[in-house]
Formats: structure tokens, C-alpha cells, sequence
């Protein structure tokens, strides 16, 4: 999505950051609303992570959901 940056960390995790360019408050509702649950770690910054219980099905469906609510919101 225009507008976000997908911070790529030095070493394997279950943990992805996205910097956007409307506060990520804005990105944690939507999702929400959406039953994506993310959080905010500073006003542009997003965090998604997976755990154990999270399976390949669930990540396909936060990643389309994700897409849809930052190009949504970042086009605002």
C-alpha cells in the first residue's frame, strides 16, 4: 500500500512492522473491525505478530485485510 513501509528486521521472527503515514491508531480499528487484531507501538508504527495458535489460513486472511484497510486508510 502507498504509504506504508515494511520494516525488515535482521533476523527471523514471527513479528512484522509496518511505518505508516497515517497514525497507526487509525489501522489498529479498522483491523479490528475487520477481527485483525494489530497493535500500535508509536503514532506511525504497527505491529503484527503470530503465535502458535495462528495458522497459514489465518495470515493469508490478516494479509488481505491488512491490504484493504491501509489502502483505506492511507488514502484518507
Amino acid at each position: 500500500a502507498s504509504g506504508v513501509d515494511l520494516l525488515r528486521p535482521d533476523v527471523p521472527t514471527n513479528i512484522v512492522m509496518l511505518r505508516t503515514s497515517r497514525p497507526a491508531a487509525e489501522v489498529v480499528v479498522a483491523a479490528a473491525r475487520e477481527g485483525v487484531l494489530v497493535t500500535e507501538m508509536d503514532r506511525n508504527l504497527v505491529r503484527c505478530m503470530t503465535y502458535l495458535g495462528i495458522g497459514r489460513t489465518d495470515v493469508d486472511r490478516a494479509a488481505v485485510v491488512l491490504r484493504a484497510v491501509l489502502d483505506a486508510v492511507t488514502a484518507a
